[in-house]
């Protein structure tokens, strides 16, 4: 499930939106059950988001209480972050260890780093605010945003997954690309190749995004390249 805010509710009360935590995609929803649930706009929640190619729409909207760990000095220790789980490393610090999201949140900003790979699932989500992670990521139907972060080595997405870069952030290795991913670099963020193997892909490079590499396309896709 995916952790965010409910930002808007309409006159039925059943019908609305939700934005997953540090995006700025916003999700509509319609769930007889939403009234039930005490929420209103501006809360914490947790959905499903359920893809159908490019489109997406959340479901399962309901109340969260997020368990959040604070890292801000070295640590050797392999983590993983369950669902409700949010992990801050921040201050500098590093993580020498490999980390493994199952649903929950990862965020390393203030020059911090992840000295080890990372792995994410089950719509977990992972951000590099200003920070870096040395080892290869996995992303397998979850999300990580690389803002003016440097990801040092591979990105693998599995499909039906999203990798945002943005603000100078940079993946220095190969990314590849599977069915239903989203793949965006824009204000000149960089990557060093793109290699697209599935279909229905969203692949998009712009205002100063720049590829180093190849990028190879085995499928048609929707590719757009300013």
């Amino acid at each position: 499930m995916v952790i965010g805010t409910v930002k808007g509710v309409d006159s039925t009360g059943v019908r609305g939106t939700v934005s997953p935590n540090d995006s700025d995609e916003t999700y509509v929803f319609g769930d007889t059950n939403f009234p039930n649930t005490g929420l209103s706009v501006g809360d914490p929640c947790m959905f499903d988001l359920e893809c159908f190619g490019l489109m997406c729409r959340a479901s399962n909207v309901l109340p969260v209480s997020v368990t959040k760990r604070v890292i801000n000095s070295d640590l050797t220790e392999n983590l993983t972050i369950g669902q409700m789980d949010e992990v801050i490393i921040k201050g500098s610090a590093t993580l020498t260890g490999d980390v493994t999201i199952n649903g929950g949140e990862l965020k390393v900003k203030d020059n911090s780093t992840v000295n080890g790979k990372v792995d994410i699932n089950d719509g977990g989500f992972a951000m590099f605010k200003d920070g870096v992670v040395t080892g290869a990521i996995t992303v397998n139907k979850s999300r990580i945003k690389l803002v003016n972060g440097t990801a040092q080595s591979d990105v693998t997405m599995n499909g039906d997954g999203e990798l945002i870069s943005k603000s100078g952030g940079m993946v220095n290795g190969a990314i590849t690309v599977n069915k239903g991913d989203v793949v965006k670099l824009v204000d000149n963020s960089q990557a060093g190749s793109i290699d697209v193997q599935g279909e229905e892909v969203d692949l998009v490079v712009k205002t100063g995004g720049m590829v180093n590499g190849a990028i190879t396309v085995h499928k048609p896709n929707k590719i757009k390249i300013d």
